[in-house]
């Protein structure tokens, strides 16, 4: 367990996200919604037609993998996190890599170790399947993911050509 993760709650827990299972896919759902609402993220539910589209769309899609984290200390477990991620493959260091498209942590659990879990589930995750690093993209203005990210050795990239405001950054497994 890294400092990111060290006082999370024994009644926490992470699991792959079974996007063919109604709970977990309305956990997903709900989650990504809360996200895109953040200022972070612009501030706005997810429109109506991507709502529909985007449980399906993760769920066949080939190279995701997605996980849940759950507070079991509420009956039933109550989903407080998630992390999306997609696999790529890296020409330069000729092994695949595991990308995390989003993590998110609902505002009542932030601060207790439910992000550092993710991040150690999806690193051990990473390592399993032969990755040769973890990258992700985070946003000029999100200052505290951008701490977050740091903690966990990931360094800093740059603004993509199209200057859409995020960073590309990486981390070597």
């Amino acid at each position: 367990m890294n400092d990111s993760s060290a006082h999370a709650p024994a009644s926490l827990r992470i699991a792959p996200a079974n996007l063919a299972n109604d709970r977990d896919a309305a956990a997903v759902l709900s989650l990504l919604r809360s996200f895109a609402q953040e200022p972070v993220s612009g501030g706005h539910d997810l429109p109506i037609d991507v709502q529909a589209r985007l449980i399906e769309g993760l769920r066949s899609h080939p190279v995701s993998r997605n996980w849940i984290a759950w507070d079991d200390s509420t009956s039933p477990s109550t989903a407080v996190g998630c992390a999306i991620c997609q696999i790529g493959f890296s020409t330069f260091i000729a092994r695949p890599t595991l990308n995390l498209h989003d993590l998110f942590v609902l505002p009542s659990h932030r601060d207790r170790g439910v992000g550092g879990l993710l991040m150690e589930t999806l690193h051990r995750a990473a390592g399993e399947m032969g990755c040769g690093k973890v990258t992700l993209e985070v946003n000029h203005a999100n200052e505290a993911g951008q701490r977050f990210y740091r903690r966990l050795g990931y360094s800093d990239g740059q603004a993509t050509e199209r200057g859409d405001g995020v960073w590309f950054w990486s981390k070597p497994i």
